[in-house]
């Protein structure tokens, strides 16, 4: 059973301070507030405040079910182990232990992640299939745009671009225009602007960056840290079944708070 109160004066057959109630168990304002100040939560922050409390009431169905069940106590320093982990109190690390072995306990079983959830998951997260990248060789001239189209014409001329770069750039990579291989995302706007459609031995520029004039040489295009779904799949299927056990055990949960009485204010 649920019952809430919304905001505002607290009714009279309420006791002023208390926010929730789970059957015999009250939370009151102070404990909330000190909830609030461990998990850095602006108290202002109303929808952020009522997550705070509804987490601290499903808590407390967690230590209650975790007793129903006689399931062993929890190893005292394991919970200072997770508080520390977490920067957190040890009454939270505590309820984040029963949490888990009551999720492994109810719903592990229950999780089922087949080879076209796998194929899915892969195919739709762009991490793995890798970032467009340019190796290039880069001329930099500080503050002097006249330089830079001088560059550029002796380029044109048919002069190599290296040789260009040792007599003309301000910058250099180990004495030479060559600057690896850099992912096409990672470049400043204007230059991302002007070589993502650039081709391999294209002369891209001059172009304004940071105070420089700047020209590029495109020397290769490719994707690079793709990687193979047969690399990558058991990270995958531990991710699914960690989002299906947090799913199916929400569910479980919901289901188990309407066995009990639950006063809860709504902010």
């Amino acid at each position: 059973m649920l019952a809430t109160v919304s905001g505002g004066p607290a009714p009279a057959e309420t006791i002023e301070g208390i926010v929730a109630v789970v059957d015999e168990r009250l939370i009151m304002r102070s404990d909330l507030d000190a909830r609030l100040e461990e998990m850095g939560v602006d108290p202002s922050d109303t929808p952020r405040v009522q997550r705070v409390l509804d987490i601290m009431v499903e808590d407390i169905v967690v230590e209650k079910t975790y007793a129903k069940y006689g399931l062993p106590p929890v190893d005292p320093k394991q919970v200072s182990a997770v508080a520390q982990q977490n920067q957190t109190s040890y009454a939270f690390a505590r309820a984040i232990i029963m949490r888990k072995m009551l999720m492994d306990m109810m719903v592990a079983s229950r999780v089922v992640v087949t080879p076209q959830m796998v194929k899915n998951h892969y195919e739709a997260t762009p991490k793995y299939s890798g970032r467009l990248s340019l190796q290039l060789e880069q001329i930099a001239i500080k503050d002097d745009a006249g330089r830079a189209s001088a560059a550029l014409a002796e380029i044109k001329a048919g002069r190599p671009f290296d040789e260009v770069a040792r007599s003309s750039s301000d910058i250099l990579n180990n004495g030479s225009a060559n600057i690896g291989w850099v992912a096409l995302d990672n470049l400043d706007q204007a230059a991302r602007t002007a070589l993502e459609n650039a081709k391999t031995g294209d002369i891209v520029g001059p172009i304004a960056i940071g105070g420089y004039s700047c020209i590029f040489k495109v020397i290769g295009r490719d994707t690079i840290d793709r990687r193979d779904l047969d690399e990558v799949r058991d990270e995958i299927v531990a991710s699914l079944e960690d989002k299906a056990r947090e799913q199916a055990f929400e569910y479980w949960l919901k289901l188990t708070m309407s066995e009990h009485f639950i006063y809860k204010q709504e902010f």
